[in-house]
């Protein structure tokens, strides 16, 4: 059965929940001068493979994490608990009420069924199904030379495949590993994605078989190699590439269900409004005055009646009572 790992992790915490965060973070955090990723403050994590970024002045951006696979390897070595990935991702979502914000499953395999030269030839040939319409390849020089990594999609977009010789890439870097193969495909998950998949993955504890049959049919409805029909110039209906079956396995092709996010309320305005206009608010006041300055918001606010949309009807329906 073909298995998939949490190779890469980003996540947003609330900003009430730093505390919470830094306390379960082995190792603490390191301060930086500066900040990071629009947030004023940085901090390094797993001895320095990790990044945190929060901003004590603007609440409503959160706390957020970026953990790549030598920063998850450095917190498993330092506190069992976060070895375990799965439970990782369930400490995030369940108990720190945060949300993934960039989640790649790596599949691997170490039995030479996956050749770079054969993806290759199917990719230049495009005998392939796939929501990405184009891709490229990356090939390495010096102590990287024979190296390659096939990319499609975009790096902005919200999913991206990689595949590369991941034997060939620990090389370069002088790690060791005692195998003859290891082909890796990654699939590279951003925002809403992301977080649906990092829920499907805390499921492995309850049911491992289900949850990576999932992921594997996840993989075949994202790319599908297939064998050419001379005869049919229809993709969709040529056979799946025998060698790509072996790799992923018997399943069914499946997808990530995202949700559109749920409709914001009175009390989200409410918040929004605290966190973001008050402060300008009180700057109207002290130098308009407080009459003016509230027959202001009263006028501003009767004009913005007629730029209602349907989602401020929506909102404004939805909510029965002020929150």
């Amino acid at each position: 059965m073909l298995e998939a790992e949490c190779d890469y992790l980003e996540f947003t915490v609330p900003a009430e929940r730093r505390a919470d965060l830094v306390d379960v973070l082995p190792g603490g955090v390191e301060p930086l001068p500066g900040g990071w990723r629009r947030h004023s403050h940085s901090g390094l994590l797993a001895g320095g493979k990790g990044r945190i970024g929060w901003s004590p002045e603007r609440p409503e951006m959160g706390v957020h994490v970026s953990l790549g696979s030598q920063a998850l390897d450095v917190l498993g070595v330092l506190d069992d608990a976060w070895a375990d990935r799965p439970g990782v991702v369930g400490l995030i979502q369940d108990e720190l009420e945060g949300r993934v914000t960039r989640f790649d499953a790596a599949f691997d395999d170490f039995g030479g069924v996956l050749k770079l030269d054969v993806i290759e030839a199917a990719l230049c040939a495009e005998h392939y199904t796939s929501r990405w319409k184009s891709g490229r390849v990356v090939k390495g020089f010096g102590r990287s030379a024979g190296g390659r990594t096939f990319y499609l999609g975009s790096p902005l977009s919200d999913s991206m495949l990689l595949v590369y010789d991941k034997k060939q890439e620990r090389a370069a870097a002088g790690v060791p590993f005692e195998g003859k193969h290891w082909v890796r495909v990654e699939l590279r998950l951003r925002r809403e994605r992301a977080n649906v998949a990092a829920t499907l993955f805390k499921g492995v504890r309850e049911d491992a078989g289900r949850v990576m049959r999932h992921f594997a049919g996840v993989l075949r409805g994202y790319i599908e190699f297939k064998e050419p029909n001379e005869g049919d110039s229809n993709k969709r209906r040529w056979k799946p590439a025998a060698w790509w079956l072996e790799f992923v396995g018997d399943v069914e092709k499946a997808s990530l269900a995202v949700r559109e996010r749920e409709l914001a309320t009175v009390k989200d305005i409410k918040k929004w409004f605290s966190l973001q206009v008050s402060p300008s608010m009180a700057l109207l006041e002290e130098s308009m005055g407080q009459v003016e300055a509230w027959a202001w918001l009263l006028g501003a606010a009767e004009l913005g009646r007629y730029r209602w949309t349907a989602r401020h009807r929506a909102i404004l329906a939805a909510s029965t009572a002020p929150g």
